[in-house]
């Protein structure tokens, strides 16, 4: 096993704690020994740049330790033992449903993440003859079935499998020590746990670009033809029609696909025009870009286009000197090797980690589609005029005060807004809660709507109030409606409720970072004042509150 409990600890004694990280509370408990969880956490988010707070519940407290409310977390991981649940595998299992159904959405109603590490399948289980197998499928799907939706699940089957039994149990360890397993399969279920964690505050791929030959079908279709690419799953074309299962499936979780590919246009384009086996469909992909150039420079301009950083964009190809050449050009680009067996890949992307999406909003599901229409308007855009095109989008904003229902949309979009964020602040939701309420603040999301659709919540500004002055503490936007003149619209808004709330000044800050330069200006446009200002931030105010002019109708 590369990972050990001894090794996770060493690495947490030489832990140091980065200020840039994102800083999270975590509540540990269940109805067994949830210590030796804690160093993979805690090392885990650190790698992913998310500065964890731990707190370790005593053993078999954490339902009483909920329901006083003496804990505050962002989330909460409760470890559910089979072995707790049956004394050791001595009587049939004894969980409270109903209860734990109670605490877990009290949990949730207080704005706290669960994740609900499942029953582990015991060695006394071990098929459908042991003592106790069906009772261990009955507890996993009764816990499945009851809890609220809004639960994670952690199944340590998941990482039982790829140990293998001898790298698991560990019988000892539970009179010792209350630990259902050995303690070096515990850290590495705890590492899987934090990428959960880690997907749910920022996730790694935000689209995906993918070759064709070779590696959605088998051959090269300018040289083998249309009909003779592999591609009946039931034979050598199986492991391409998984590949586009998968990426298909990752389209609809509101992933945008684009292809890159060395090719001809009308020779690429075929086969998703000609062969009925193909699962994806031209329609699926964002970009379709079949050229002679180097995959690199194409790769970048579709990031540009898609307005992401390329250190989110996952690029898949089964070519070694194509994987090289990109990441050469482009050392941020996400890049997974993929071995030479077509058969072997799914499960290495699978098992990388990268495509977790454990928190899907309505907002995460129509993301490809806000995709799509992005490029009709840039079609439209390049027909006319800018100022024209700017008003002929006819733009309608619609400011949302900020609240349950929609604070996971915006906690997302705080904490994975890099370009478009003034102050790069990183809150989760009991930090945005805590923030909206303070008395008199300012807490607002915004909603996007044109000639072309529904771009959804696309910016959130929150300025908190001390006594007739404002200070702006978040204003952000995502990167897909840049350059429309929105955060005049939404700058507009917050001084027109400023004004009708007595406020005399506002103040803000722009806090530097290596992707967020492009508005280290913004506030000089909207005409606030410099009055401080080092290598790291400005600090701005004013009080003049004079409309801004835009071509946006904001809808109140």
């Amino acid at each position: 096993m590369s990972i050990t409990y001894l090794s996770l600890s060493k690495k947490l004694r030489e832990l140091t704690n980065n200020p840039a990280a994102t800083a999270i509370s975590i509540a540990v408990g269940g109805n067994c020994n949830t210590e030796y969880l804690l160093p993979g956490l805690k090392v885990s988010l650190a790698e992913a740049g998310i500065n964890a707070e731990i707190k370790n519940i005593d053993y078999g407290s954490w339902i009483q330790t909920a329901q006083q409310n003496s804990l505050q977390a962002d989330f909460w991981v409760v470890w559910l033992s089979s072995l707790a649940a049956t004394k050791g595998g001595t009587a049939t299992y004894n969980l409270d449903y109903a209860n734990i159904n109670n605490i877990v959405q009290h949990l949730i109603t207080n704005k706290s993440k669960v994740l609900l590490i499942l029953p582990e399948q015991m060695q006394i289980s071990r098929d459908y003859y042991a003592p106790l197998y069906k009772e261990y499928l009955q507890a996993k799907h009764t816990l499945l079935q009851t809890l609220p939706s809004e639960v994670l699940f952690i199944d340590p089957e998941v990482i039982h499998t790829e140990l293998g039994s001898a790298n698991w149990y560990a019988a000892r360890y539970w009179g010792l020590s209350k630990l259902p397993f050995h303690p070096n399969a515990v850290a590495n279920l705890s590492c899987y746990t934090a990428n959960i964690i880690a997907k749910c505050i920022k996730p790694s791929v935000k689209a995906i670009v993918v070759d064709l030959d070779n590696t959605l079908w088998g051959g090269v279709v300018g040289e083998d033809g249309v009909d003779n690419l592999l591609l009946d799953v039931n034979a050598e074309g199986h492991p391409y029609i998984q590949m586009q299962f998968l990426l298909k499936h990752l389209s609809q979780q509101g992933i945008p696909l684009c292809v890159v590919s060395k090719n001809n246009l009308e020779d690429a384009q075929a086969p998703f025009l000609q062969r009925d086996e193909m699962l994806l469909k031209l329609e699926d992909f964002v970009y379709f870009v079949a050229n002679w150039e180097a995959k690199s420079k194409n790769i970048g301009d579709i990031a540009r286009k898609l307005k992401l950083s390329v250190d989110s964009i996952c690029f898949i190809d089964d070519s070694v000197y194509e994987r090289t050449e990109t990441k050469c050009a482009l050392p941020t680009l996400i890049v997974p090797e993929m071995p030479n067996d077509p058969a072997d890949r799914i499960a290495t992307l699978i098992n990388s980690g990268m495509f977790v999406i454990p928190n899907l909003s309505q907002e995460d599901l129509d993301r490809a589609t806000y995709y799509k229409a992005d490029v009709k308007r840039e079609a439209f855009a390049n027909s006319v005029d800018p100022e024209a095109y700017l008003q002929a989008l006819n733009m309608q904003l619609t400011p949302i005060q900020i609240d349950p229902s929609n604070i996971q949309r915006v906690v997302s979009l705080i904490n994975r807004t890099n370009q478009f964020n003034l102050t790069n602040k990183r809150h989760t939701v009991q930090d945005v809660m805590h923030l909206i309420n303070l008395p008199g603040t300012y807490a607002y999301c915004y909603q996007l709507q044109d000639k072309f659709g529904d771009s959804g919540i696309i910016g959130v500004l929150i300025a908190i109030r001390d006594a007739a002055s404002m200070h702006i503490d978040t204003f952000l936007m995502s990167c897909r409606v840049l350059n429309r003149k929105v955060e005049y619209a939404i700058y507009q808004h917050f001084i027109g409720w400023a004004r009708n709330n007595n406020i005399n000044q506002i103040s803000a800050e722009y806090v530097k970072s290596n992707k967020n330069i492009l508005v280290a200006d913004l506030y000089s446009k909207f005409g606030l004042t410099i009055i401080a200002a080092s290598n790291e931030a400005t600090k701005f105010a004013s009080t003049d509150f004079n409309d801004i002019i835009h071509p946006i109708t904001i809808n109140h």
